[in-house]
């Protein structure tokens, strides 16, 4: 609390240990199982329960963002650390709050303090007040303050209580950050104490508590705004506070050639909106996963789903009726658990009871019955949990909450779950563990005999873990540790309408999959002064395979996921914006043949249409905190995605978008007089269904032309172009203006399911090299349904 040296000199000795010793020391530990009366009881619930329950259930307030209470000292969270002047700990004026107020349960002389602007909305200037019980008896002058903690020495004698006043940064809120407040008795010097806020963890409030014998008091400055503000011109400050920067390397200069393959774009619709049932948090935390037949979204605070054929919406509830939960429930996730064909949901409630809620689907219908469970997880509490499978199990990871920066893996044996009657298998946590953002399990194709883990451990190392059956006392081991690429934190992202910058978080990964032999993660770093989204490929001996960066020279992209499909293709979505658009959502990929680490441009699917503008108590513009991409299981290829964008002023909304490469354009065509034709499918092939091919005309008059189909593709110099197709049908048409529509059906045959054809258009064209015009080639890879 006063003295950081016995801490700095342990934290010195375990610095200085060989990270293969900690690696050794990691290896093959066993964990602990959580007590059988910190679990609960496993139930069976109908949706129409829940459903009927929800009904009667208070809605959950919004919660995240300021509802005008009044502001609070505490420690900001790790992602929007607060600049220091010693140590690592600093407090924070909650929501930004102008006037905040410390007592010291008798008279003192405060000697001086340490204060800094802090986030992406720092006060401009500060000025600190005397009292002494009611009376003012003594003032600064207002004082400028920038991103780096400058001294105030201020010499007030006998006073029980000073107030922190601060010149806002934007409307009535500005971020300050305090450290190394000094205080004697009064006309003791000698006796002087220096608050150094060491002993503190993120997210403690100080308000209303008795830390260090002080009165930390409620802010007032919303109820009461400070009078005689100075003239906002003349104070300098900071639009970006270092705290908010993160990161420790160079930011990354060399932008995304984006050369890969382009997915098609199918469905596309509305998912969840801010005041559906529960919806009333920020962020939103947007996560979402699809079954056979439907697509289900859990975000902050709602669980949803739709049919994948009709997009009728078959669920709408809060995660509280969900769960049967009092209080806010959160930080939600969502996967399809390919071995069990079952939904597997995850979410906390936070510091109110420590507990994790875990739900599984008894069949793969969500609209059915779900079995729910729950475990407390001690003394501290769970933040920012994550949620994996595999063949044997389901894992979830979290940072504990409540002293000293540590994070907790849990291991949770399914096949009791899946035995009838289900019973909940042995929970274990693996405690302790260094904080690094997020520790990601991953969702797990295939059997590599354990669990994958991913966390970032540097900017320069990714964290590579594995969880060992059996699941009845599972073992961690360390595998190793991934050498990456060096890159910095992504910096706030601007966007349209926006006053405070979007908060894009920081670099821990987002997600992580297994598949075919090897790890996949997706995370945020800055590109040339914007922010970007870097994927890794990895070995699971932790060897990196290939990376790529998904960047613009415009664009702001942030909370990317990613995922893979059985032939290896990559698809990502995530968000975006720039000083002329609304937080926005993408899409992008990679075919497996594309060359190494290239991926394609980015698409844009939905354009915000609003500006956001949401502070947290931090002062960060939160958005995120994280989405999420899987493969469709019907055929393993092709992704459904959920992202997140603003379609009305501080309202958000979820879209969930199916994209992937059952069709697709390759190679080059050959231009007319108004281009390269196109040639593309009017909806995703499927067997047994009619596709229409549309030929785009490239002459600007009506003409004639030849449509080529072959199952083998080609690159033979033709017409002054390339043709794509190793010809095994001709289709002759006349091709009108803008463009010819040719129906064809698609055998129903599942054989034909992922195989390739290949097709490429030619026509007459007098403005072309040879009087012929060439489309690109056209692959396309029909589905089942």
């Amino acid at each position: 609390m006063f003295d950081s040296t016995r801490r700095c000199a342990v934290a010195f000795l375990f610095a200085a240990l060989p990270l293969s010793a900690l690696a050794t020391a990691q290896a093959g530990r066993r964990g602990e199982a959580v007590p059988a009366d910190a679990i609960s009881p496993l139930v069976l619930e109908s949706m129409e329960v829940v459903h009927k329950r929800g009904t009667m259930q208070p809605d959950v307030r919004m919660r995240g963002v300021w509802n005008g209470q009044d502001g609070q000292w505490f420690v900001p969270t790790s992602n929007a650390k607060a600049p220091t002047h010693s140590g690592r700990i600093a407090i924070v004026n909650e929501w930004g709050d102008p006037r905040m107020g410390i007592g010291f349960g008798g008279r003192v002389d405060v000697l001086e303090v340490w204060l800094a602007g802090h986030g992406v909305a720092p006060a401009r200037a500060v000025r600190l007040v005397g009292y002494r019980g009611k009376d003012e008896v003594e003032r600064t002058d207002w004082i400028a303050l920038t991103a780096t903690h400058r001294r105030i020495a201020l010499a007030f004698d006998a006073v029980d209580r000073i107030e922190v006043q601060v010149v806002p940064f934007t409307g009535r809120t500005g971020f300050v950050a305090l450290d190394d407040l000094c205080f004697s008795p009064v006309g003791k010097p000698a006796a002087a104490r220096v608050l150094d806020f060491e002993d503190l963890f993120v997210r403690q409030v100080l308000t209303g508590t008795k830390y260090a014998g002080l009165v930390w008091a409620k802010g007032r400055g919303f109820r009461e705004p400070v009078a005689d503000l100075p003239d906002k011109s003349i104070v300098p400050a900071p639009k970006t506070a270092v705290g908010d920067k993160g990161g420790n390397a160079p930011d990354v200069g060399v932008l995304a050639a984006n050369n890969g393959t382009a997915p098609s774009t199918w469905d596309d619709f509305v998912g969840v909106s801010q005041g559906d049932p529960g919806a009333n948090l920020v962020p939103p935390d947007t996560c979402g996963a699809n079954g056979p037949n439907h697509y289900v979204a859990i975000v902050n605070a709602n669980l949803s789903a739709w049919t994948k054929t009709t997009k009728q919406r078959v669920v709408n509830v809060s995660l509280n009726a969900f769960w049967n939960a009092s209080g806010v429930v959160g930080d939600p996730r969502i996967v399809f658990d390919p071995h069990s064909q079952r939904y597997i949901a995850l979410a906390t409630d936070f510091s109110r009871t420590r507990t994790i809620f875990l739900a599984m689907s008894s069949t793969n219908d969500p609209s059915g019955s779900w079995y729910k469970w729950s475990f407390n997880v001690g003394s501290k509490w769970p933040d920012y949990p994550t949620l994996g499978v595999d063949a044997r199990g389901i894992y979830t990871a979290a940072y504990m909450v409540g002293g000293g920066a540590s994070m907790t893996l849990w291991a949770i044996d399914k096949a009791p779950l899946l035995k009838s009657p289900p019973t909940v298998g042995t929970i274990t946590a693996f405690a302790g563990l260094r904080w690094e953002g997020a520790i990601q399990p991953c969702t797990t194709y295939g059997d590599p005999g354990g669990e994958y883990c991913v966390s970032r451990r540097s900017s320069t190392r990714l964290r590579l873990r594995r969880v060992n059956p059996p699941l009845t006392s599972p073992t961690l081991t360390e595998v190793g540790n991934v050498t990456i690429p060096s890159h910095s934190s992504p910096p706030n992202a601007p966007a349209k309408g926006s006053t405070t910058p979007i908060s894009t978080i920081d670099t821990r990964p987002m997600n992580a999959v297994f598949r075919n032999g090897s790890i996949y993660t997706i995370h945020g770093i800055s590109v040339s002064g914007r922010s970007g989204c870097r994927w890794y490929q990895c070995s699971t001996t932790a060897a990196l395979q290939q990376y790529g960066t998904i960047s613009d020279s415009l664009w702001y992209y942030y909370y990317g996921s990613i995922a893979v499909d059985a032939q290896n293709n990559v698809g990502i979505g995530f968000s975006g914006s720039h000083a002329g658009v609304y937080c926005s959502t993408f899409v992008c990929g990679r075919r497996a043949s594309d060359a190494s680490g290239e991926t394609s441009k980015p698409q844009l699917v939905m354009a915000g249409t609003a500006s956001w503008n949401r502070l947290d108590r931090s002062g960060r513009n939160r958005f995120g905190d994280y989405s999420h991409i899987d493969v469709d299981p019907v055929d393993d290829l092709g992704f459904w995605t959920n992202q997140e964008y603003i379609y009305r002023t501080n309202g958000w909304r979820t879209r969930v978008t199916r994209f992937g490469y059952e069709a697709f354009s390759y190679g080059t065509g050959l231009a007319g007089k108004t281009g390269v034709p196109y040639l593309r499918v009017d909806r995703r092939p499927v067997i047994g269904a009619n596709v229409a091919m549309l030929i785009g005309n490239s002459a600007g008059a009506p003409t004639a032309g030849v449509l080529v189909l072959g199952i083998k593709d080609a690159n033979i110099p033709v017409l002054g172009g390339t043709l794509l197709v190793t010809p095994l049908i001709l289709l002759t048409t006349a091709i009108a203006v803008p463009q010819t529509s040719i129906t064809l059906p698609f055998p129903n045959d599942k054989n034909l399911v992922g195989k390739p054809l290949y097709w490429q258009s030619a026509q007459v064209d007098a403005a072309a090299v040879q009087g012929m015009a060439l489309s690109r080639g056209l692959q396309t890879r029909p589905s089942s349904r």
